[in-house]
Parts: structure tokens; sequence; C-alpha cells
């Protein structure tokens, strides 16, 4: 789960800075899930993020914080979901590990 080359409570506190300037963190639930979480991974994959909340954010603040992410100094990629748009099915599996951010 933890990247090798960038700190993991450096990373977690850029993710949740870079969030809270966008959304109230205390109406949406901010996560890892994926590969990163269950440890199937290896060290080149992506870090995928999920973002839950009662409201769909808009493409805007999505876009927002994605290119924020981006441009943290990693040599990591990330995905970025909203949580309130995927399937039902998509949300159990993808739900059933997470490392919650917030």
């Amino acid at each position: 789960m933890y990247p090798k080359h960038y700190p993991f409570t450096k990373l977690k506190s850029d993710l949740l800075k870079i969030t809270a300037k966008h959304v109230n963190l205390n109406k949406y639930k901010f996560f890892i899930f994926g590969s990163r979480v269950t440890e199937t991974g290896d060290d080149r994959s992506d870090i995928d993020i999920g973002i839950l909340g009662k409201k769909q954010l808009s493409p805007s603040i999505l876009y927002s914080i994605k290119e924020e992410i981006d441009n943290l100094p990693t040599l990591y990629s990330f995905d970025l979901v909203d949580f309130s748009t995927v399937s039902d099915s998509f949300r159990q599996v993808a739900t059933k590990n997470v490392y919650n951010l917030n």
C-alpha cells in the first residue's frame, strides 16, 4: 500500500489539503481503494482515490482536484472516482477494502 517514492504521511496530508480546498470533508468520505490497498499491485501501480458523498461532485470540481493531485511531485499516477456515479456492483467490490483518508 505504501508508496516507496513519497512518504505516505506526506501523501495523505497533501491529498487531504487538496481535497479540502474543493469539498467539505465532513460531507464526503475520501479513501484509497484498489490494488494499493489489497496489495495486489506492484511499485508502478496507480493510486485509486475515491470520494463518496450524498451529492455528486461537479465535473469542474473533480477536474480541479485531479489536476492538483496530478501535480504532486511523485512518480505515481492517480485515478479519482466519484463513487456517487458508479454502479452498485462496482461500489460493492471496490469498497470491500479501503484505506480511509479522513
